[in-house]
């Protein structure tokens, strides 16, 4: 019933609630000359019990590989869950392949004994790409999660904003919020942080010895040392990945006149067909061709990683970043970044900014997915790390919670729509406004939205601010922050119903 291992040493850890710590499964293959202990787990090494601390009445029994036995005894219902899934495995360039173990745990109601499940399913439209989780939970499951009696909203905090993955979305929410609070961004001398170089402190107006600011959420390639000069020393990190195969696609249609790679190739199947005939490292615009994730995160794409030196990267990283969203979950990382900044649900309300039309948007090939992939094997071990990661902080959370907080994330937005737009996202051209037009870039029409005609002044005010483009928003926060230097394309103060932040009542600690 249980399939073999070939190989893979690989820890477990299972979360038994706020009372009990991880405990780690270990199974490992004991040599002719082990100790008893090592005959010990050779003899139970396809199931280990475990008793969870302060349940006596309940145990379960976890087969080593993907077979899973549950016991439970008494009155006390324990329902444990215990997943490994090995994400798909081949020869990639500099690695030998990659594997992300994912396990999770529920506590079903006590007192009605219902059981919560979890199904696992492949990615849309990609095989197994990547782990799709579906909650399939009685309303009356529990939450693992213990909140504080007391939550301060986070307002010092740091967003790597990568290049594809929806993160201009998240920086609407962000301008948002400071914007709304008042509260001070780092802000590049231009529009970005001397992106493709490292980031320099020296790049942020403003800026000098000693002086700190609250947000920080333009491009660059992340430098964590000189980050740390501006921001605040309890600045709240995270950033967003996205499945690379979507990355390469999105990057190909956007950056193709950029990237000298992509510049004389006719469509992306055609490049992966053969890329090294047009890649060089080190070229204008290449590193946008070749895991752009891991170079914007600061990494060096070009070099090849043994397992050992991948996991030491992933570690450091788990240690600055406090949350790693995934735009191909966008909902649930809204809600789940909601709770790590301790905001209102409001607050993450948003739409779409800076999306593709869809009619520009050409489908892959399985084939062509596989070859992206291996292309991309470094942004695809970074995302089938923070892939785990992310599920693992969903179940803690409580999957039943989270689906109906999404539900009501979804609901809100919804109701937004209703009040303030005028249709679904249109393509840029067709918006007269400046304010609202988005900035047109490569081969594909980027969207944006109109606001229904007839709205009131404080509509409108607070409608705008929800469908303002990254760069006319971040024209708006430099001038608030720098009113004697003009350098912005809108001329705000001139503009009737401009999206103005709500008076200030009080900077919050």
């Amino acid at each position: 019933m249980c399939g073999r291992s070939h190989g893979v040493h690989t820890r477990v850890r299972v979360d038994l609630g706020e009372h009990s710590p991880f405990i780690p499964i270990r199974r490992r293959r004991a040599g002719p000359d082990s100790d008893p202990i090592n005959r010990w787990e050779t003899a139970w090494q396809s199931c280990v019990f475990l008793t969870s601390t302060g349940q006596p009445h309940a145990a379960m029994r976890i087969c080593r590989h993907h077979c899973l036995i549950v016991v439970t005894f008494g009155a006390t219902i324990l329902t444990f869950l215990a997943i490994y899934h090995d994400l798909t495995s081949e020869q990639v360039v500099g690695l030998q392949h990659i594997a992300a173990g994912f396990v999770s745990s529920i506590l079903g109601n006590e007192s009605q004994g219902k059981v919560g499940t979890i199904d696992t399913t492949s990615l849309r439209g990609h095989g197994t790409d990547h782990l799709l989780l579906q909650s399939k939970s009685t309303a009356g499951q529990k939450s693992t999660e213990v909140r504080p009696e007391e939550c301060k909203p986070r307002h010092h905090i740091m967003f790597l904003k990568t290049h594809k993955t929806a993160g201009s979305t998240v920086l609407n929410i962000l301008y948002r919020y400071g914007d709304y609070w008042n509260l001070s961004f780092a802000l590049p001398v231009h529009y970005q942080f001397g992106y493709p170089s490292l980031f320099r402190a020296m790049w942020v107006k403003g800026h000098d010895a000693g002086q700190r600011f609250d947000l920080m959420c333009n491009h660059m390639r992340f430098r964590l040392s000189e980050v740390k000069k501006v921001m605040h020393p309890d600045t709240f990190y995270f950033t967003i990945l996205r499945h690379p195969v979507e990355v390469a696609a999105s990057s190909f249609s956007y950056y193709k006149s950029t990237a000298s790679a992509f510049r004389n190739i006719s469509s992306l199947d055609s490049f992966m067909q053969n890329p090294l005939r047009f890649f060089r490292p080190g070229a204008q615009g290449n590193n946008y061709a070749r895991n752009l994730m891991w170079f914007d995160l600061g990494l060096d794409p070009q070099k090849n990683h043994t397992q050992t030196e991948l996991q030491k990267i992933f570690s450091s990283l788990d240690d600055t970043f406090g949350i790693v969203l995934l735009a191909d979950y966008f909902d649930e990382s809204m809600v789940l970044l909601q709770h790590a900044l301790c905001w209102s649900l409001d607050d993450v309300v948003t739409f779409k900014i800076n999306s593709r039309s869809n009619a520009t948007i050409k489908a892959i090939s399985q084939e062509t997915a596989v070859r992206l992939r291996q292309w991309n094997s470094l942004d695809w071990a970074l995302y089938s790390h923070f892939n785990t990661s992310f599920w693992h902080r969903a179940v803690h959370f409580g999957l039943a919670r989270l689906d109906a907080e999404v539900q009501e994330l979804r609901a809100r937005r919804n109701v937004l729509a209703t009040l303030c737009l005028q249709g679904s996202a249109v393509e840029g051209k067709t918006i007269s406004d400046k304010r609202f037009k988005p900035f047109q870039f490569g081969l594909v029409q980027i969207l944006g939205y109109q606001l229904k005609p007839g709205l009131s002044r404080e509509e409108f005010t607070h409608c705008s601010r929800f469908i303002v483009p990254e760069l006319q928003y971040k024209d708006r926060i430099y001038l608030r922050q720098f009113p004697s230097k003009i350098q912005v394309r809108i001329k705000w103060k001139r503009t009737t119903g401009s999206p103005l932040r709500r008076p200030l009542v009080g900077k919050p600690t």
